[in-house]
């Protein structure tokens, strides 16, 4: 059942839907098409800030691995668990798959801070000078 207008999940909205159409009659039943013409757009919106998100997060794990090493991971375990978290409580489905991309992203960078520094020590990247006894050589 619908709740004060809004309907609380997507099976309920689809139930409803076919309630509307099996109870309208004859003369409804020309407007029902109009349904068919709406596009959505909010898979498109999730692809597109997973697209950023990803993509700002290379440039960070670098830059983070730069300065500060791989001493920083737990930072990443505490936004990304955090957002996690947070992204469970949005009822907004594109807000909530957002913060659940950006709370992944940030536990991936875990492993990708790791792998970071084996690549500078491989000579991929460049290696802080004011770091060095850091690094294997």
């Amino acid at each position: 059942p619908i709740t004060s207008g809004f309907a609380t999940s997507t099976s309920d909205l689809w139930s409803d839907a076919m309630k509307t159409l099996r109870d309208s009659g004859p003369r409804d039943r020309k407007y029902s098409n109009y349904k068919k013409k709406i596009m959505f757009f909010t898979g498109i919106f999730i692809a597109i800030g997973t697209f950023i998100i990803i993509g700002v997060f290379h440039p960070i794990v670098i830059k983070c691995e730069y300065y500060f090493g791989t001493s920083q991971w737990w930072l990443f375990l505490v936004v990304g668990l955090a957002t996690l978290l947070i992204a469970l409580f949005v009822e907004d489905v594109l807000a909530s798959s957002l913060l659940g991309v950006f709370g992944a992203s940030c536990l991936w960078s875990i492993g990708e801070l790791f792998e970071q520094k084996k690549r500078v020590e491989k000579g991929w990247f460049p290696m802080n000078p004011r770091r060095k006894n850091e690094y294997k050589k």
